[in-house]
């Protein structure tokens, strides 16, 4: 009809609607508890340092205190766990023992084993030769495998973490490398850790107090998850039963890191509304 030549008059009514913010994605576990499945190492200093006091107590005393709460609050009864200790049984040593062997947790054994953990004076520190051990240590395992290392100073062992950390990854023996560094007042040092944790993939966490220990232990422990938009680009990541994690309203793909790990496609997040993803259940 408007093809025929004549003269119109156009009359457009708009509105302006803003357009909404950001969605949020939450990715839980079923029960609350992260399962990582694979296996986990825990790796202890119990050198000489960890003698010295913190708010009346030992630093050994707090660190057994919060691995404690690891084995009976935080890592699910049954997987797959090692306890690996340095500086306990010698002075002037760089002995490292592995105190639990591979094997489902029992959280009371567990318990037991770092109750008797005691820090031995002169004691050194050989954080190289401990990650060096992992590879026998967590020989029979598969899936994904986590290692959490506390320790509260350098490497005193003529050591070299980096080159053992490579060496692994160019065997193809990948794990995860999460470092948590106790009242350590050195940012060189800390910068160092970074950088050893993220060769494989794994972060580093600053405790300075128990409060603080115990929460980087926990997030240590915990799953991590990468999200990717429609392009393949990594938008964002985070850890299950973590803190919300802001994104622009789309379709994502979601990956967790669980053994074996698990995709999750098109997963729609609404502008200013809430997701929450059920990530893990039944132990992986």
């Amino acid at each position: 009809m408007l093809r025929r030549p004549a003269g119109y008059t156009l009359e457009v009514a708009s509105t302006y609607r803003e357009a909404p913010g950001p969605g949020t994605l939450t990715v839980v576990s079923a029960g609350g508890e992260a399962s990582a499945g694979g296996a986990i190492e825990l790796i202890l200093d119990a050198s000489g340092s960890m003698l010295k006091r913190m708010d009346g107590k030992r630093r050994i005393v707090i660190a057994k205190e919060v691995l404690n709460e690891a084995v009976n609050e935080h890592i699910p009864a049954g997987t797959l766990v090692a306890l690996r200790v340095f500086g306990h049984k010698e002075p002037n040593s760089c002995r490292t023992d592995l105190e639990i062997a591979l094997k489902p947790l029992d959280p009371a054994a567990a318990t037991r084993t770092i109750e008797g953990i005691q820090a031995m004076n002169l004691a050194k520190t050989p954080i190289a030769d401990s990650l060096a051990k992992i590879e026998s240590d967590l020989k029979q395992v598969q899936g994904r495998k986590v290692i959490v290392l506390v320790t509260d100073g350098e490497e005193t062992c003529d050591g070299d973490p980096e080159k053992v950390i490579q060496r692994l990854r160019d065997k193809g023996f990948e794990v995860t490398l999460n470092i948590v560094g106790f009242a350590i007042d050195d940012d060189e040092l800390e910068s160092q850790f970074q950088s050893w944790a993220k060769l494989d993939g794994g972060r580093y966490f600053s405790a300075k107090n128990q409060e603080g220990l115990s929460q980087s232990l926990k997030e240590a422990l915990q799953i991590p998850y990468s999200v990717y938009d429609s392009s393949g680009t990594l938008a964002g990541d985070g850890v299950v039963d973590g803190e919300p994690l802001e994104l622009e309203q789309g379709f994502y793909r979601v990956v967790v890191a669980t053994s074996p790990p698990r995709t999750f496609d098109k997963v729609e997040i609404p502008g200013e509304k809430e997701v929450i993803l059920v990530a893990v259940a039944d132990g992986n």
